[in-house]
């Protein structure tokens, strides 16, 4: 069996709605406690104290690839590419089978 999976019934990630990225979970709850803060402070200075990281040591990146997508910006069901290859080959033998049906039943028709 293959180890390769495809999407199906894919649709547009919910988390980031196709985008691929989200906010860093730290950096949303940030801006959602300190986004109206009027006290004047360096927001460079409070997002290292929230973050707890030292004036040499770089932030978090506020995006980040999205984790629900994995940066596809879709989600669906994941499939191994081996069934759905042999659903095709079922789905065109079914429609083959009623072809040949339909077509018998015109010849019958048609003799008649």
């Amino acid at each position: 069996m293959s180890s390769i999976t495809v999407l199906t019934d894919p649709k547009a990630c919910p988390a980031c709605n196709g985008t691929c990225w989200t906010m860093h979970p730290g950096w949303e709850e940030f801006w959602r406690i300190h986004a109206t803060d009027q006290t004047g402070r360096n927001v460079h200075e409070h997002a290292r104290e929230w973050f707890d990281v030292g004036s040499d040591a770089q932030l978090p990146p506020e995006d980040i690839i999205c984790e629900t997508c994995n940066g596809r910006g879709r989600v669906g069901t994941e499939r191994p590419l081996d069934d759905v290859v042999k659903n095709v080959y079922d789905l065109l033998h079914l429609h083959d089978r009623r072809i040949s049906a339909l077509e018998e039943r015109l010849n019958i028709t048609n003799q008649s």
